[in-house]
């Protein structure tokens, strides 16, 4: 585990090995502040933070409303599925690119930027509902473009957590970022439950376009340490930028275990938000009891989809937190990766089945356990990533993995075939056995990520 040696810590850091040793460097977190948020204690890492929240708050409102609206259009699962890959095709494409730009250009710039884009998207389509004039290929067009704006942001934001705190705080960092987000997915998802069910379409729409203005004004007011900026020689090409990537990533054994589960769990884990959940919300899962609570009965549905993806987020919110408190102490943490991807695979395959034979109590207690394996598994393989790729790189190894919004259309355009064939409760529930066994089986034939501590 690379926590010891100067030389160490000043590559996780970013900071030259001689600033490490200046107790100038970093400011001690406030007394008053909980050991949990010691993060926070620092500026730019907490404008990053509230840069993202905003972000997040906005993409998870929608992740919530457009499988709403096709299915509402449509009542297709494959059109379902289809958008969901027209949106992440251009992920899986850009990546790689999206890397370089981050190794190669002031990363505060770049996240501005991919946000400014998306808020423009935004707005345009909050337009399209509001006047009436939103056609199918409206949404497939401008879930293209808001990918190609959101593809470049993940890299830039990522490799540049670890400049903004001291190295000991990097996995609490991470841990506050993860769990952070969890908690605006459920406020996020139960928000645009309620006003689907009030405001219908144009109001949900037209309030994620608002709340997407918000994270470009936050990065603009972010500063970047003078030594965190990459300086790039002009003999190194893109093209060869981009090999030098690939290259490091298949060399070093566990960043290449780390990004083989990442595209297992792109695959066939996270269509379980865009497709499985939505489908099963509108189509199979009875949330009658809402009624009770004055809720129009034709409007539970939606209500419920927000619901089902809050109480993932609450599960991962829990075990965040957790991580975030253990901090720089936790160990043994390839085994945590691992246990933490069969866990959310286990919880989608029992979810799915259960949503057969049950109303919907048991399909909510099996999604926050979904969120528990996540909360395992995202923080702790971030900070491994970064400990083990040096700051000029990072761009480019975290574009690897910010793939996973790309490889995750192939699993949910298949997913959204798969359902209309066999049902979504089956599909799923196939989904999730074939995760676990990919993990298993990741797990054994690359064994160096077991010894990661």
């Amino acid at each position: 585990m690379h926590r010891t040696s100067l030389r160490e810590t000043a590559r996780i850091s970013g900071l030259p090995p001689d600033a490490i040793s200046s107790e100038a460097v970093w400011k001690s977190p406030p007394g008053w502040l909980p050991p949990t948020f010691h993060a926070l204690a620092y500026r730019d890492f907490t404008l990053l933070w509230l840069a993202q929240i905003t972000n997040s708050l906005s993409l998870w409102m929608e992740q919530v409303a457009r499988p709403v609206l096709v299915l509402l259009l449509t009542g297709s699962e494959v059109h379902l599925g289809l958008v969901v890959a027209a949106r992440g095709l251009p992920q899986l494409l850009l990546g790689p690119v999206a890397g370089v730009v981050a190794d190669r250009f002031d990363r505060r710039v770049v996240i501005m930027s991919s946000k400014a884009g998306g808020m423009a998207v935004n707005i345009v389509f909050a337009v399209l509902i509001v006047t009436g004039r939103l056609e199918l290929w409206h949404i497939y067009v401008t879930g293209i473009f808001r990918s190609m704006t959101n593809a470049f942001d993940n890299p830039a934001r990522q490799a540049l957590i670890p400049s903004l705190v001291p190295p000991k705080l990097i996995m609490n960092a991470f841990a506050i970022n993860s769990g952070s987000m969890q908690l605006v997915r459920i406020l996020a998802a139960s928000i645009a439950g309620f006003t689907l069910a009030l405001w219908g379409k144009e109001g949900t729409f037209t309030i994620i376009a608002a709340v997407s203005i918000v994270p470009v004004i936050i990065t603009y007011f972010m500063k970047v340490p003078a030594w965190a900026r990459i300086e790039v020689t002009k003999e190194s090409s893109w093209l060869h930028s981009m090999a030098e990537g690939f290259r490091f990533a298949w060399k070093e054994k566990v960043i290449f275990a780390i990004l083989v589960l990442l595209a297992i769990q792109s695959i066939f884990g996270n269509p379980y938000i865009q497709v499985f959940v939505p489908v099963l919300a509108i189509k199979f899962l009875d949330f009658g009891f809402m009624t009770a609570l004055g809720i129009p009965d034709e409007r539970t549905r939606e209500v419920g989809l927000g619901l089902l993806l809050g109480a993932s987020g609450f599960g991962a919110l829990l075990g965040t937190v957790l991580i975030a408190t253990i901090g720089e102490r936790l160990t043994h943490r390839g085994i945590i990766v691992i246990s933490g991807l069969g866990i959310y695979g286990l919880a989608i395959a029992a979810m799915g089945v259960s949503s057969l034979f049950s109303t919907a109590l048991l399909p909510f207690f099996f999604v926050t356990l979904v969120g528990v394996g996540q909360s395992m598994l995202m923080p702790v393989k971030n900070v491994i990533l970064m400990e083990y790729t040096p700051n000029e790189m990072r761009g480019r190894v975290m574009s690897l993995q910010s793939l996973d919004r790309g490889l995750s259309t192939i699993g949910s355009s298949a997913g959204g075939l798969l359902a209309a064939l066999i049902s979504a409760p089956l599909a799923m529930g196939v989904y999730g056995l074939i995760l676990v066994v990919g993990t298993v089986v990741t797990a054994i034939v690359i064994p160096s990520l077991r010894r990661v501590d």
